[in-house]
């Protein structure tokens, strides 16, 4: 059974390959301008962990030579899944984020009646003027329905970055592992031992 401190030891060795994780999804990943920026690095950061600790479950269980091939697709698969959930969340910022007296807002996909009615007054215009002549108040050119489910998609983009960079990580380390490791040499005396048997 595991004891409380070996728990202790065993989460903060996970959370040094975590604080990895978290200094390489946030280097590239801006957190949402939704709440507080800590708030969401710390759940990332609990996903990180949790994520590591998972693979590290696989790594233990799949480090021979032979299993090289399959930590490499691995690897692939979770570099371009983090590459994609990047651009993904970079459209979202570029079309649903505005900025209002330099600081960004999040904006909706469906305009309100009023404010339908003003971008066709108007003419085109861009989601920060939109908003500045809202007096930032970004309900009154969209609904509110839209603003908080676009809200709701950064910030699911945001966090699947962490996994995903997780397993790009972790899976390239046990890919160069099983890589570099050596087959065990076969025991001559006990393929002997079988053939006398026999």
């Amino acid at each position: 059974m595991l004891q409380l401190n070996q728990i202790g030891k065993k989460w903060k060795a996970l959370s040094s390959v975590g604080a990895v994780v978290i200094a390489t999804t946030t280097a590239f990943f801006r957190p949402p301008p939704v709440g507080e920026n800590s708030a969401f690095i710390a759940v990332g950061g609990f996903l990180a962990t949790v994520s590591a600790g998972l693979i590290y479950v696989a790594m233990i269980r799949w480090s021979a030579p032979t299993h090289a091939l399959r930590w490499v697709i691995a690897a692939a698969l979770g570099a371009t899944a983090a590459v994609a959930s990047f651009y993904i969340y970079e459209s979202q910022w570029d079309e649903r984020v505005a900025l209002y007296q330099g600081q960004p807002q999040i904006i909706g996909d469906t305009l309100t009646p009023e404010g339908a009615a003003w971008v066709k007054q108007r003419g085109a215009a861009n989601p920060s003027q939109l908003l500045f002549d809202a007096a930032g108040e970004a309900e009154q050119i969209w609904t509110a329905d839209s603003i908080a489910r676009v809200k709701s998609r950064m910030r699911l983009t945001y966090l699947s970055g962490f996994p995903l960079v997780a397993v790009g990580i972790l899976a390239t380390l046990q890919a160069v592992h099983c890589a570099l490791a050596r087959k065990k040499p076969r025991k001559r005396g006990a393929s002997r031992v079988a053939t006398a048997r026999t």
